[in-house]
């Protein structure tokens, strides 16, 4: 695991950790997710066979399209362009190779809840939801989604 790879595994431990009440409020993704009108999902690794070991993950669900919470958060402040949000904007339309779109996937299911989702997963540590990137940008089920990050 590189560096980077261990910083971003850190920041989203730290931020799905501060899932507690008291720390809600002070949690800038989930800030950004609220502030959005966006859900914002705490997931754990889905098919995890170390519990002490799991891998945990945030993302925010934008009316249908979903992305991970600490990449939209790093777009919006300006601090990244991560890859994910590089190819939702290079697909806008149906994907018809999902390999060469999505080479990575991660499966979670959310905390607080039981629903599976799959996500792309880049060189970055980046992710957005499967089915939102290859749906493609301009797909209806996208629209806020899309909205949201153009206003960058």
């Amino acid at each position: 695991m590189t560096l980077t790879q261990r910083v971003y595994s850190v920041s989203l431990f730290l931020l799905v950790s501060a899932l507690g009440a008291s720390s809600q409020a002070k949690n800038p993704a989930m800030q950004l997710c609220v502030r959005n009108e966006a859900f914002f999902i705490a997931l754990r690794e889905a098919n995890a066979d170390d519990e002490d070991q799991v891998d945990e993950r945030a993302a925010c669900l934008v009316g249908e399209g979903l992305i991970g919470a600490f990449d939209l958060f790093t777009y919006k402040t300006g601090q990244s362009h991560p890859e994910a949000v590089i190819n939702f904007f290079k697909y806008s339309n149906p994907v018809s190779e999902p390999q060469e779109a999505c080479p990575s996937t991660w499966s979670g299911v959310e905390v607080q809840g039981e629903r599976n989702w799959t996500f792309c997963v880049y060189s970055d540590g980046s992710m957005i939801e499967r089915n939102t990137l290859l749906k493609g940008s301009q797909a209806p089920q996208n629209a806020r989604l899309l909205q949201l990050l153009k206003k960058n």
